[in-house]
């Protein structure tokens, strides 16, 4: 593909920021991998769409990171697995994101978020311009803040019923929204919480956790679970071990006790270098 029928990326810096304050344009910002299967697709399709390209190139300020490289930014702006699209003002602060889109839903998520741009963000003024904000109650104990709230909302608005999880194929273990719910649950005793992690919980193990060699598979190409990605990673498994544990500690069942040891014996087996003492990503 000629660089005149592809988006034009920018590397993460301050020229992507200085120009979206001076354009009014918001910044688009993919996080992507090498070993992605997903992030290969997309730019196959949705980043190769000539409809994407003309609005991504003409209404936002396009940045590309790859998140082995800035794990801070894949901290801070993954939206739930990879490939993931975080569309952010001048200042860095995130207004909205997904993961993988097919071209289609591209094209309408991106006209809505430019249109709605600068109304969206804060992309009027200067960083410290702003009024002094009036403090905000703080909570009582045991009361989440008002991020939080907002937080469990909108996991309620994207959370699958029938299979757990949050939205659609490819489907990726959340295992922090996870363990949101169930650290709210144990402050509040809902039950509904209580419900939303475990049905998560057990939809991944289903058919994310791999039973001959122990450990998770990275995510599931199915929204039901049942066709991993066959991959496993550091992140995925330490992250999930410590999910399941938890998880096992507030609820008892053995399974998830089960579950989070065989992913600590996986990444003692398989993925720790005894002589260097250190451990492989995947």
């Amino acid at each position: 593909m000629s660089t005149e029928q592809s988006i034009h990326w920018l590397d993460w810096g301050d020229e992507a920021f200085q120009r979206s304050l001076s354009e009014e344009k918001p910044v688009l910002l993919a996080l992507t991998a090498t070993w992605c299967h997903w992030c290969h697709v997309m730019d196959q399709t949705s980043y190769s769409h000539p409809e994407v390209i003309s609005l991504v190139d003409s209404r936002f300020v396009p940045v590309r990171v790859d998140v082995d490289q800035r794990p801070d930014l894949s901290h801070r702006y993954n939206q739930g697995g990879f490939p993931s699209v975080a569309v952010l003002d001048h200042q860095g602060e995130l207004i909205t994101g997904r993961i993988y889109t097919p071209p289609e839903e591209m094209v309408q998520f991106l006209e809505q978020v430019s249109s709605r741009y600068p109304e969206t963000g804060e992309a009027d003024g200067h960083p410290g311009d702003e009024a002094t904000p009036v403090p905000a109650a703080a909570p009582s104990a045991g009361e989440p803040g008002s991020e939080v709230t907002s937080v469990l909302q909108r996991m309620e608005e994207m959370y699958d019923a029938t299979y757990g999880g949050f939205g659609y194929e490819p489907k990726q273990p959340p295992w922090d929204g996870v363990g949101l719910l169930l650290a709210r649950y144990g402050h509040t005793r809902d039950r509904n919480l209580l419900r939303m992690a475990t049905t998560t919980l057990d939809g991944i193990q289903v058919g994310l956790y791999d039973r001959n060699d122990e450990g998770f598979f990275r995510y599931s190409v199915s929204r039901d679970w049942k066709v991993p990605h066959y991959e496993k990673m550091l992140c995925t498994n330490a992250s999930l071990a410590v999910t399941y544990l938890d998880a096992y500690q507030l609820t008892g069942r053995r399974a998830y006790r089960k579950a989070g040891l065989g992913a600590i014996k996986y990444m003692q087996s398989i993925l720790f270098d005894q002589p260097a003492g250190l451990f492989y990503a995947s």
